[in-house]
C-alpha cells in the first residue's frame, strides 16, 4: 500500500445488498527496535548535555563569545546555536562549528546579558533547545581623557534643574559649566569635591537645553 491518505469502501456484488460504511486509514509506521533504541540513546545524550559559554570585552564594545559543548560528542547532535541579548533572539544562526564568535555596537553605559540556546537536529524529535548560562557585562562610557560624565537629577521644584558630574582620572584645575553654550558657572580647584552638583532656578517647561561641561586640565 503506497504511503498517504486512503479512502477503503466495500461494495456489495449482489443485489438488494447495500455497501459499507467509508473507512479512512493511514499507515502506520513501527520503528525496528535498534532504531528506537539509538534514539532513544541520543535523547538521554541531548538531556545531559551543558552548554557553557565565556565572554571578554574589546574597547570600546565589541563582545568576544566562546562556546563550549559537553559532552564535545553532542556538537554532532546540534543544528545550529542562536545569540540572546537580553532575552531577545538576534535572528543570526550560528553553525555548530561557530564555538567562537564576536559582536558588536553595544551602546556605551549600558548593561546587557547574553547567552545561547543550542538547537537539535531535525531527526531528533520529542527534544528541546538547550540553553548556556548567562553572563552579564557593562559596556563602559567612551571618554576623552576624561571628560566629566554628567546626570541630570529629578527635581521636585518645577523650574529648578539639577546637573552632576563626577571628578575622575585627570588633574583638573577648573569647570566650567555651559547652559546653550553661555558660561554660567565656573568652579575652581580648591571648591572641587567627589561629586559635583549645580542646580538652575527658573528652567522653563517644555524647553529644551543644551548642558555641558568642560575641564581644564591642570597645566594646560
Amino acid at each position: 500500500m503506497q504511503t498517504g491518505l486512503h479512502v477503503l469502501r466495500a461494495y456489495a456484488t449482489e443485489n438488494e445488498k447495500l455497501s459499507s460504511a467509508i473507512i479512512t486509514s493511514s499507515p502506520t509506521f513501527v520503528m525496528e527496535s535498534e532504531e528506537l533504541a539509538a534514539l532513544n540513546e541520543l535523547r538521554a545524550i541531548w538531556k545531559n548535555t551543558n552548554i557553557m559559554i565565556t565572554a571578554s570585552i574589546q574597547y570600546p564594545n565589541k563582545l568576544f563569545v566562546k562556546i563550549e559543548v559537553d559532552p564535545i560528542s553532542s556538537t554532532d547532535l546540534i543544528d545550529h546555536f542562536e545569540l540572546y541579548v537580553d532575552d531577545v533572539a538576534q535572528r543570526a544562526s550560528l553553525a555548530p562549528t561557530d564555538v567562537q564568535f564576536s559582536a558588536e555596537g553595544f551602546a556605551g553605559g549600558e548593561q546587557y546579558e547574553i547567552h545561547v540556546m543550542a538547537f537539535p537536529k531535525d531527526n531528533l524529535t520529542d527534544t528541546e533547545p538547550i540553553s548556556s548560562n548567562k553572563r552579564a557585562f557593562e559596556i563602559k562610557r567612551e571618554t576623552v581623557r576624561g571628560a566629566p560624565l554628567i546626570s541630570l537629577a529629578v527635581s521636585n521644584e518645577e523650574n529648578i534643574i539639577f546637573l552632576m558630574w563626577a571628578h575622575i582620572g585627570e588633574h583638573i584645575s577648573q569647570y566650567v559649566v555651559y547652559v546653550d553654550n553661555i558660561e554660567t558657572t565656573t568652579i575652581n580647584e580648591k571648591d572641587f569635591n567627589d561629586f559635583f552638583g549645580i542646580q538652575f532656578h527658573g528652567a522653563q517647561q517644555r524647553k529644551r537645553y543644551l548642558i555641558h561641561v568642560e575641564a581644564l586640565v591642570k597645566g594646560n
